[in-house]
Parts: structure tokens; C-alpha cells; sequence
């Protein structure tokens, strides 16, 4: 049986004034070349020109020969990436079990190495690379050697790619179609990307969703997501996106995970109606973090993009693993407000950075994050680099056409501009009508409440087995009511400022005049689901509530607001 011949070619380079590359002689020709036989049982040092080769004890399984070279180095494609040293193969019949590291000294004033594997002259992937006192490490994982193609010919450049073009380093919104008004899409990127890397794609998506504007969000993917979620909530406040349900929000691979924490963490939902999240990590990446390293430099060298590399250890590759301090903090945070946000999870059916799993949130508590609609799709013939393409957008919104609005209405037959005499509070007769032309299960209904100021201050659910008077719970509760075509049911309600029952005129100035915002949900006999919303207006003495929005951070608060059934 013959076996594979494993070949790693190291090579040095920089992006200093004044080096070359090499010349003459073919890349890949040797220059010089030494054998050894690697025993299991010791670790083993070769030095050959400006490198040195250190194989540790249980690498190999039994004694093999090694073989170490020294070759004309490669002439990358990226004028901006130049080598310095000559070039360093690593010969072997067997694949290896633990990680060979090559050291060389550190080039003047390198900083910021990549180390890029190359086959037959075209980037295959990329070698971690370590930095530490004047020395220069590249840690060949033997994860990364068995996913050489079967053994054939691999190539290792370790260089500094220089930067034409800054990254995104101020975070803000980028309006690219539009008015900046009416029904918003707004796009987030992910690591080495930027605002303009989401152009094509975020058009599409205008087109097919029939946004009125479009922005992409500006931001430095090297930033950790927390921080950039935070600054994307404060964005959706300073940008005056009032009006409820008027923005989606798609994030793609970490730009999910910044989505997510602009609305769980800093309670940013309320202009929100949809957050679409591509390939998000929700529980990490199914690779180790050398792999993760290599992948991304892979599509970083064949885009031939001028942004900044990442460095090898940087903490925003470290939160994308499973287990991070930042993600376990993402899918633990306990707030007060879960807001009224329909998540649609997809995934990459060939994604081998992000598992289905990770991808659909399974085994976290997402499902009590939002108190709208939780969707899982697949998208097919669809890998990581392309779960932001147009082909994958386009799946995207074929999906989200089965989420229809049209005929589920809600209508008041008595809107309490003012409180009545009834107990100092206020009292609304609403009326659910099905107009969609089948018969449909009445899910849920669900009140958001907000403040004089205009400021989120709980969530109620109607509950029918609630005994009239009594208050509606603030956990979930199903309703389950069938209406046939054309079928309405009619609710009574009364709003208090407090639990307590507090009479109107007694109630602090911000409980006095409120909005509560109501979301009827509802399934079809066919499966189809309908979704429906609408402001209800409170207002006592002339004073009007201000529009409903968001908190921003972690607030105190204070007893809200009750909703009960009228006896």
C-alpha cells in the first residue's frame, strides 16, 4: 500500500522597505536539505538556515524519517506581502500528532505575522503564529496538516500583510438607498469585512423585502461584539427610529452575535420587528481557533481585500469559541424586557465554521429572549464565506414569506384618550377580527407597556382563564381561541398605573399618560402564521405619552403598570 507523502513548506516574509523575495532560481527549488529519524519517544530539534524545527515526543507513532528543507521562497500574489527568508519544507510519510513549531528570529519591525499555506502557488489556508521574545513561531496544527488535500504539496508563508485601505474605526450607520425613513433594513457585518463589503448584497435585499432605506453598520470587526451592540443601540436611538416595527435588523456571523446584544442586553427592541441572523455563532465555532484563524485568511487572501489582519490570539477570535467568557454572558443575561422580536435562525447546510447547531441557538435559552416568533431555517448549498451571498439572501427572504400580516386585524371600539370614572383607571374595548379567508388558532396576545417618557416598563399576556378582575401574568400564556373566517372575539379591559390598583389621579406624573403597545399572533389551519400590531393611546388631564422607545443599558425598575379583565 503506498502511502502519502506529507509535505509543509514554511516561508518567511515581511513587509519591509527594500526586501525581496527571492529571484532567479524557481520558487520552491532547494537551496539545502537535512534528514532525521523522529523518534516517539524524544523531542527533536533541526536547525536549518534561518529556521529551527522542533518536533515533540508522541508526534509520530513510531520512529519515521524527517525531512527538513530549505527552498527559493514564493512570490505571493498580494503586492503588499513580500518574504524575506528563504523558504522551509517539512518532509514526512506520516501525519502528524501533536503541533510542529518553526521558530525564526523576528524580522525588524514585523508586527501583526500571517502565516498563509499555500498549494502548488494559490493560498489554501493559514498556520497560527506566535510572537515572543524576538522569535517568531509558527504552530503547525496537526488539525490544519490532515486537511491538506490527502498529503499533497502544502506551502507556508508567514509574512506581514501591509494595510492599503483603514478599517470601519468609527461605528455608525451608513445609509446607502433611500431616505433614511419608513420600513429600515439595516446590515452588520462580520470579521474582515466592511461597511461596503455588505453593499450588493443589502440591495438585493431591499429589493426583495421592499424596504424604503437601507444602511450598513460602519464598525471595526477587530472590536468585541458587546461593545459594538452596545454603540448600535444608542445608533437606533440617536437615528430616531420611533415608530415600533419598522426595522429589521440582519447580522452576519459576528454581526449576529452584536445584533443579539443590542437587543437582549441593552433592550434596544422596540423600532425592531425582525433580527435575521446568517451563520451567527451563537455558541461558537465548530473549529478550534487555529482553524478559524486559517479559514479566515483563506478568504481574506483570495478577496485580495486591504483591511487589517487579524493577530493570532486576539480576544475577537477568543469570544468566538464555545465556552467564552462573552458568549456564556450572551446566552446567561437575565433582563427585564424581552421585546416583541420575530428571530429568524439560519444556517449553512455546508458551514464548517459554524455548526447547524450553534447556528439555530440550540441548547441556549434564545427561545426566552424575545417574546415574538423563533424560526430555524437551512439554507442549502450554502457554506460560511457564503451565507451573506445574494444566492443566500435570496433563500433568506422566500423563507420570511411565510410570516404574512394581512388579515388579522385589531381594532378598539373605544380608544381611552382619557381615563374613565371606573376605579381612576382607564377601560378599552378591542376587537380581534379574522379576515384571512381560513380558520385560525388565536396563539397569543401580548402588551408592551411604555411610559409617559416613552420608556419600556413591562409585558403583559392575556390570559383566558384569568378570573375577571384579576391581573394578566407576565410570563408567556397561550390563548388557543379558534375564529372562523370572518369570526371576531371582543376583550374588556381595564389599565392600571400599578399593581396596587393605584387610582389615576394618586399615580406618579410618568405612569399617567402611557402606550401600550399590543401583538396579536396566529396560526392558520394551512400553517401559515399571522402577526398583527397596534398602539393603544392613555392619556389623563390632556397630557399625552411621548412615542414609546427602548431602554439603553441596565435600568431600576419600578412596579409597573397592571392589566386586568374587566368583571
Amino acid at each position: 500500500m503506498m502511502r502519502a507523502r506529507l509535505v509543509v513548506l514554511a516561508l518567511i516574509s515581511a513587509l519591509l522597505s527594500g526586501c525581496g523575495g527571492g529571484g532567479g532560481p524557481r520558487p520552491g527549488s532547494i537551496l539545502d536539505q537535512r534528514t532525521v529519524i523522529v523518534s516517539p519517544q524524544q523531542d527533536q530539534t533541526v536547525q536549518l538556515g534561518e529556521a529551527k524545527v522542533t518536533i515533540q515526543k508522541g508526534t509520530f507513532n513510531a520512529s519515521i524519517p524527517v525531512t527538513v528543507s530549505q527552498l527559493v521562497p514564493y512570490q505571493p500574489a498580494q503586492p503588499n506581502f513580500q518574504p524575506v527568508y528563504s523558504g522551509l519544507s517539512i518532509s514526512c510519510p506520516d501525519t502528524p500528532q501533536r503541533t510542529i513549531t518553526a521558530t525564526y528570529s523576528m524580522p525588524t519591525g514585523a508586527q501583526g505575522l500571517l502565516a498563509v499555506a499555500y498549494e502548488n502557488g494559490q493560498p489554501i489556508g493559514a498556520f497560527p503564529v506566535t510572537t515572543s521574545s524576538g522569535e517568531a513561531r509558527v504552530l503547525i496544527e496537526p488539525s490544519m496538516v490532515t486537511k491538506s488535500r490527502g498529503g499533497v504539496l502544502v506551502t507556508l508563508m508567514l509574512g506581514v500583510l501591509g494595510v492599503v485601505n483603514s478599517p470601519d474605526n468609527e461605528t455608525n450607520l451608513v445609509l446607502i438607498a433611500g431616505s433614511g425613513r419608513g420600513r429600515t433594513l439595516i446590515f452588520v457585518h462580520g470579521l474582515l469585512q466592511g461597511a461596503a463589503d455588505m453593499q450588493e448584497t443589502a440591495m438585493v435585499a431591499k429589493n426583495l423585502g421592499g424596504y424604503e432605506s437601507v444602511y450598513v453598520l460602519r464598525y471595526d470587526y477587530r472590536r468585541p461584539f458587546a461593545d459594538v451592540g452596545a454603540e448600535l443601540a444608542n445608533l437606533l436611538s440617536f437615528h430616531l427610529f420611533s415608530d415600533p416595527k419598522q426595522v429589521d435588523l440582519v447580522g452576519y456571523s459576528k454581526g449576529g452575535l452584536v445584533v443579539r446584544h443590542c437587543l437582549e442586553a441593552m433592550g434596544q427592541t422596540k423600532p425592531v420587528r425582525r433580527a435575521i441572523l446568517l451563520a451567527c455563532p451563537n455558541t461558537g465555532c465548530r473549529i478550534s481557533l487555529a482553524a478559524l484563524y486559517g479559514t479566515l485568511a483563506l478568504d481574506y487572501l483570495s478577496s485580495k481585500k486591504a483591511l487589517p489582519f487579524l493577530n493570532w490570539g486576539e480576544s475577537c477570535l477568543d469570544e468566538l469559541m464555545p465556552g467564552s467568557n462573552q458568549l456564556n454572558s450572551l446566552n446567561t443575561f437575565q433582563h427585564h424586557q424581552n421585546g416583541d422580536v420575530d428571530y429568524w435562525l439560519f444556517a449553512g447546510d455546508t458551514d464548517t465554521v459554524v455548526s447547524q447547531s450553534s447556528a439555530w441557538g440550540t441548547g441556549t435559552p434564545i427561545d426566552d429572549f424575545t417574546n415574538g416568533v423563533l424560526w430555524r431555517k437551512l439554507l442549502t448549498q450554502t457554506g460560511h464565506l457564503s451565507a451573506d451571498s445574494t444566492g443566500a439572501i435570496k433563500q433568506v427572504y422566500a423563507a420570511l414569506t411565510s410570516t404574512q400580516t394581512n388579515g388579522l386585524q385589531i381594532s378598539y371600539d373605544s380608544n381611552p384618550l382619557e381615563a374613565s370614572g371606573w376605579w381612576g383607571s382607564w377601560t378599552s374595548t378591542e376587537t380581534i377580527v379574522n379576515s384571512t379567508g381560513q380558520r385560525i388558532t388565536i396563539e397569543s396576545l401580548l402588551t408592551e407597556m411604555y411610559d409617559r417618557q416613552g420608556q419600556w416598563w413591562g409585558n403583559y399576556w392575556y390570559d383566558p382563564y384569568c378570573p375577571p378582575g384579576e391581573f394578566f401574568p407576565h410570563e408567556r400564556a397561550d390563548w388557543g381561541l379558534i375564529l372562523d373566517p370572518s369570526e371576531s372575539e371582543t376583550l374588556s379591559l381595564g389599565y392600571y398605573p400599578d399593581e396596587d390598583g393605584t387610582p389615576l389621579s394618586s399615580a406618579p406624573a410618568n405612569k399617567q399618560a402611557l402606550t401600550a403597545h399590543q401583538t396579536v399572533l396566529a396560526t392558520g389551519e394551512d400553517g401559515t402564521i399571522y402577526k398583527t400590531s397596534k398602539d393603544l393611546l392613555l392619556t389623563y388631564n390632556g397630557a399625552s405619552p411621548a412615542p414609546p422607545h427602548t431602554r439603553k443599558g441596565k435600568v431600576a425598575f419600578g412596579k409597573p403598570l397592571a392589566i386586568r379583565r374587566l368583571r
